[in-house]
């Protein structure tokens, strides 16, 4: 589309190509079919529901107010110490099992997003995600991942490579209990040596492309730009904010949050609409990307695994009530300490 390119040109660029382009996303990439998966707020509320034992109003009032990962971290702090977490943390495993890629689950599609990310990397080009999931990579892109807990042991960067950087971490490359999902993973925000690999890959590139992302993480991510300096990185900025009409280009407040984000590059627009829409424009090369939107909840195999898992433990163990209202009444706590 036109806008696309008038944007690109804005920024003194004629063209790209895949070594050009940074994609910063998050679980908005995820939704599309057939992959149908969970954004933020119905995966906050199906844990609470399986793992808790609090009321509908009670859910709807945590989800509105507690981190996600605060949550989480009430959850796994109590079933930790069942029984059935005698060898595999019972929470953990569970919430494992519907992020990790398994061809075997049929419900456990990839979409034309993912594609596309996936052969950007093939390619060499850079991607940083918030996902936990496996979408991208499949089982094709093992070599290409990266995590914050690898960057903090010393595994480097190579000039040249695709880099698939999970800053959340990833359920097979990061011991149990390093990913994203709970608070204590990201509660102390990124170190030096992690913030300046942050800096190597936002400044090697011409142009930072966000889509499917809140820009809400409020321990790392933010901390991380606010430090930075007015137009601090080289590289320009296109921020996609999921919408299902005709691309355009949006002027004024986007949020406090974002508005601080896009300040610390170089030039930057905000786009209205799909993100393959942008995508198909940036590098036209790449797989195209025809299907971009949901055309149902969330896939249903999902939530009735986890579900049906918790079922059977609440029938095996007797005392696993006993560990929801726990949970619930920790979670409750946190609650109301925000006003």
């Amino acid at each position: 589309m036109a806008i696309v390119t008038d944007t690109l040109n804005g920024f003194g660029l004629n063209r790209v190509d895949v070594r050009d382009v940074l994609f910063l996303t998050g679980a908005g990439i995820s939704a599309p079919d057939p992959t149908r998966f969970f954004l933020g707020a119905a995966l906050h509320k199906m844990v609470l529901e399986n793992f808790t034992n609090l009321t509908p109003t009670e859910i709807n009032a945590v989800v509105g107010k507690v981190p996600f990962e605060k949550s989480c971290e009430c959850i796994e702090n109590v079933f930790k110490t069942h029984r059935l977490s005698a060898f595999v943390q019972v929470f953990w495993n569970l919430m494992s099992e519907m992020f990790l890629w398994r061809r075997e689950n049929h419900w456990k599609q990839p979409n034309e997003l993912h594609a596309f990310f996936r052969e950007h990397i093939r390619q060499g080009g850079c991607h940083i995600t918030a996902n936990l999931d496996q979408f991208i990579e499949t089982d094709m892109l093992y070599h290409a991942i990266r995590t914050t807990y690898m960057f903090d042991d010393g595994i480097p960067l190579r000039n040249g490579e695709g880099i698939l950087y999970k800053f959340h971490g990833d359920f097979e490359r990061d011991f149990a209990g390093g990913q994203g999902f709970v608070y204590s993973a990201i509660a102390n925000g990124f170190s030096d040596t992690v913030k300046g690999y942050w800096d190597t890959l936002l400044d090697r590139v011409k142009v930072v492309v966000v889509c499917g992302y809140s820009g809400s993480d409020i321990f790392d991510v933010i901390p991380y730009f606010r430090l930075k300096a007015t137009a601090h990185f080289r590289s320009s900025i296109i921020w996609v904010k999921h919408g299902t009409g005709t691309l355009s280009r949006l002027t004024g407040v986007v949020s406090p949050d974002i508005d601080m984000i896009l300040s610390k590059f170089t030039a930057m627009a905000v786009l209205s609409g799909k993100a393959g829409d942008v995508l198909n424009d940036v590098l036209p090369t790449l797989p195209r990307v025809n299907i971009m939107t949901s055309t149902g909840p969330v896939c249903a195999d999902y939530t009735e695994t986890f579900t049906r898992t918790v079922d059977d433990y609440s029938t095996q163990y007797a005392d696993f009530a006993d560990f929801k209202q726990r949970a619930g009444a920790q979670i409750s706590a946190v609650l109301a300490t925000i006003p």
